[in-house]
């Protein structure tokens, strides 16, 4: 199903920075009604296009909590009457050797990466526009290629591309896409610890653009990087590469296990 977004009523979550604040400055330039939702207030200082001021609102709230996620679609049929699409773009990863999670930090990873996006989905068939409404939820790179230092992570990220590709098969399945963007040069990874950006990584600004048009070409499966991609399809025929990758990979959680250890 293609997409436009002239005036369409859009959610989008984790608004505040990476490619979240990227796509709302991309939609709201697309004539889009928005409204930005992040567990952070939205900076002032966020691009918002000269005159799309009254085309964009902001909603505060844990979207690992159910009850927030309820009030947020509460709100915005409150607001709108209808919702044409949710952007589940909300998300945050661990970096670290697995085996110092508690139940608690693992069930929070998994709250919000994965049974929150799965839940919008089913609020979208209950409150979304008939027939024509859109969820996004943005996987990751690493849904394909999991990658040591973000085994918890990556597990979040595969358990939705398994539910993608099962649900893909259901019935009224046209009304979800699902991304899997590559690293990112956002505070992101910073904020999960890692060492440095994975290579190789995109500004969130071409995601946010390739993201858009994979939409507006109503794709279900968008895929930012043609860098990964073809990765990918190259490591069907040479497994080495991907093992050879998992390697550096993995020397480069031992610096930082080391670097950590003695800190």
């Amino acid at each position: 199903m293609k997409t436009s977004f002239a005036e369409k009523k859009i959610i989008l979550t984790g608004a505040s920075s990476g490619i979240g604040a990227a796509l709302l400055e991309q939609l709201l330039a697309k004539n889009g009604q928005i409204l930005a939702v992040d567990i952070h207030p939205i900076p002032p200082t966020q691009k918002i296009p000269p005159g799309k001021q009254n085309h964009l609102d902001f909603f505060q709230a844990d979207l690992s909590d159910p009850k927030q996620v309820d009030a947020l679609f509460e709100y915005a049929i409150r607001k709108w009457g209808t919702i044409d699409m949710f952007i589940a773009n909300a998300g945050f990863a661990y970096y670290e050797q697995f085996g110092k999670k508690d139940w608690n930090d693992m069930e929070k990873i998994f709250r919000l990466n994965v049974f929150s996006p799965l839940y919008s989905i089913t609020q979208m068939k209950k409150y979304g526009t008939p027939i024509t409404h859109k969820t996004v939820v943005l996987s990751s790179g690493m849904g394909y290629l999991p990658l040591p230092g973000y085994a918890l992570y990556s597990s979040t990220k595969a358990a939705v591309r398994g539910f993608s590709e099962a649900y893909f098969y259901e019935p009224g399945s046209g009304n979800i896409s699902v991304v899997f963007p590559i690293a990112t040069k956002t505070s992101f990874f910073a904020a999960s610890g890692a060492p440095d950006t994975i290579w190789p990584s995109q500004h969130p600004g071409k995601v946010a653009h390739r993201i858009i048009r994979g939409l507006e070409k109503g794709k279900k499966n968008i895929y930012p990087s043609m860098r990964f991609s073809t990765f990918l399809f190259a490591s069907r025929f040479l497994p080495f590469l991907k093992t050879i990758y998992l390697r550096i990979q993995q020397k480069s959680l031992e610096r930082w296990g080391k670097h950590h250890d003695g800190a």
